[in-house]
C-alpha cells in the first residue's frame, strides 16, 4: 500500500512540474503554409538539431532562427525571456507550442505520431517538461561535448 500511494503522490508532482514548467499554447497572428520551428540560430546544438529535424520530416518543416524572427504577428503572447530560453512549433492554422510540447509536435513530423504521443499522457508531460528544461539549461555543454567527441 505504501508504494502505490508514493506511486501516486509521485505521479502528482510530475504533472505538477509539467503545469508549472509548461507554456500555455498561444495565437499568431500570422498564417504560414509549412510548419514553422523557431529555434536559438546562435546556438550550435539546436541548430544542427533543426536541421537534423527539416533533414528527417515527412512534412514540410520551414526553420526560422531566433534572429530572423519577425518583430510582430509571431509569439507575441510569450516574454521576450521565454522566446529566447525555448524552441517554438508553430502550425499552418497559426497556433504555437512551446518548449517540450513543441520539440514533441517535431518528433510527431518525423516519426510516426503513435510512438511520441506517448509524451503528451499526463505523467511523461512532466518528464518531457523537465527533460526539456535541463536540456535547455545546458545546451552550451552540451554543445561543447558533442563538438568534442565528433569533431577530431
Amino acid at each position: 500500500m505504501f508504494w502505490f500511494i508514493s506511486a501516486v503522490i509521485l505521479l502528482i508532482l510530475l504533472e505538477l512540474c509539467a503545469i508549472l514548467l509548461k507554456l500555455s499554447q498561444t495565437r499568431s497572428k500570422l498564417k504560414f503554409d509549412n510548419y514553422i520551428l523557431v529555434y536559438d540560430d546562435d546556438c550550435q546544438i539546436c541548430t544542427s538539431l533543426a536541421y537534423w529535424s527539416v533533414s528527417r520530416s515527412k512534412n514540410c518543416l520551414q526553420l526560422i532562427g531566433f534572429s530572423d524572427l519577425p518583430q510582430e504577428g509571431v509569439l507575441d503572447d510569450i516574454s521576450e525571456r521565454d522566446i529566447i530560453t525555448s524552441t517554438h512549433f508553430i502550425t499552418p492554422q497559426g497556433i504555437e507550442y512551446h518548449r517540450g510540447e513543441a520539440v514533441t509536435k517535431v518528433l510527431r513530423l518525423i516519426i510516426h505520431p503513435y510512438f511520441v504521443v506517448i509524451l503528451d499522457f499526463p505523467f511523461f508531460r512532466g518528464f518531457r517538461e523537465i527533460g526539456y528544461s535541463i536540456f535547455a539549461s545546458q545546451r552550451s555543454n552540451i554543445s561543447r561535448i558533442v563538438n568534442f567527441l565528433f569533431n577530431r
